[in-house]
């Protein structure tokens, strides 16, 4: 088994939820209400709340999923539809040392994500520039 630095995954994660359209504050709002959604109600309710906004659903979801499939958390369903994620979260809780691990890969991903918003540095194109 790998050991595998988390901070800088999280960090990539987080940049990648940031793409500066249509603007920096309404992502800005869509992460920090998603924080304090996941540290009231936990993984499952932030991912109802995601799915309830067009960048929750088309952007911050399909990335968190990226990050949990990258740390093995949820099982490689590449056919995943968005509305499915609320069942890949909901399948975290039966067990706790995942859910756990999952809720603070989330938090920190979108920590990073929501200081990108507030810098305004939104993630670089295919090409390497930012």
């Amino acid at each position: 088994m790998s050991i595998v630095n988390l901070e800088p995954l999280c960090a990539k994660y987080g940049r990648e939820i940031i793409t500066g359209q249509p603007d920096f504050t309404s992502q800005e709002n869509v992460v920090t209400r998603s924080l304090a959604v996941l540290a009231e109600n936990g993984l499952y309710g932030m991912m109802i709340y995601l799915l309830t906004q067009d960048f929750g659903k088309n952007t911050v979801a399909p990335r968190l999923r990226e990050l949990w499939l990258e740390l093995g958390l949820i099982p490689d369903i590449t056919k995943m539809k968005k509305e499915d994620m609320a069942q890949a979260v909901q399948g975290l809780a039966d067990n706790l040392p995942k859910l756990i691990l999952a809720k603070q890969v989330t938090e920190s991903a979108l920590i990073f994500a929501r200081y990108h918003a507030k810098a305004q540095i939104k993630a670089p194109t295919q090409g390497g520039e930012s």
